[in-house]
């Protein structure tokens, strides 16, 4: 069945079955990657899974051979004021806050191309689930610009600061041994059984107590700490001044 989310956007589903759900972007002819329409869909989905009870993990996935390619480059340009600009991403931007602080565990699913954005949404799940045809790609400057979504705030603390700058300073592709090795992927699974892997590790998910994986979900968030929301707000700004500066003849 799905969940009413107030979104008429099918290129984003929710699909929930008992106590599981899924959101799974649905945009295969592009390589699932979003544009505003899409971002807009997907926090309405976060908004009816943070007020859901009878949900216990969300499995974030893609549709077709790619999880998410990111933001759509080929969509028009923003124009405006910039201080609106900035408005407009760091609303965009908060579905990331949105999905780390859901009350479910959370499990990506990545299945083929996560890049740009898409690490950020990644990063931002409790469990990161990758296969042999897992490709991770920060993508920004080979864009010419400077990141958005929270993607080096995650990565410094999932990778340290060393390796963080490595993947966002030499954009290139990641692949899954490397991803699991540096800490970013948390199960990596041969090619063609990330499904079957993933439909386990929600099974050994739901078999658990609910006050207790919520319980330990809260110890885990609690431990880490947070900065994110300032950091975002900075970050926003200057994603979108270089990008003003790129679109200068």
């Amino acid at each position: 069945m799905s969940l009413t989310s107030g979104s008429v956007d099918d290129r984003v589903k929710l699909v929930v079955k008992g106590d599981v759900a899924e959101i799974r972007l649905n945009r295969p002819d592009r390589l699932n990657a979003v544009d505003d329409r899409m971002i807009e869909a997907f926090a309405a989905h976060l908004e009816t899974l943070r007020t859901s009870d009878a949900v216990r993990v969300v499995v974030l996935a893609g549709a077709g051979r790619a999880f998410c390619a990111g933001g759509d480059l080929k969509r028009p340009p923003r124009t405006g004021p910039l201080e609106e600009q900035v408005a407009v991403l760091r609303r965009q931007a908060a579905t990331v806050e949105r999905l780390a602080a859901l009350p479910q565990v959370t499990v990506a699913m990545l299945n083929g191309a996560c890049a740009g954005l898409a690490v950020g949404w990644a990063a931002a799940c409790s469990l990161r689930v990758v296969s042999d045809a897992t490709v991770i790609n920060t993508a920004y400057l080979t864009a010419g610009l400077a990141g958005d979504f929270g993607v080096a705030w995650w990565l410094t603390r999932l990778l340290g600061p060393g390796v963080a700058a490595d993947w966002m300073l030499r954009p290139r592709k990641i692949g899954a041994r490397e991803a699991a090795d540096r800490g970013f992927a948390t199960i990596h699974c041969p090619a063609g059984e990330l499904r079957a892997t993933v439909d386990t590790v929600v099974r050994e998910l739901c078999a658990i107590r609910p006050e207790a994986l919520t319980g330990a979900l809260t110890n885990l968030r609690r431990a880490e700490g947070t900065q994110l929301s300032g950091y975002l707000d900075e970050e926003s700004a200057r994603h979108v001044a270089v990008r003003h500066l790129r679109s200068r003849p």
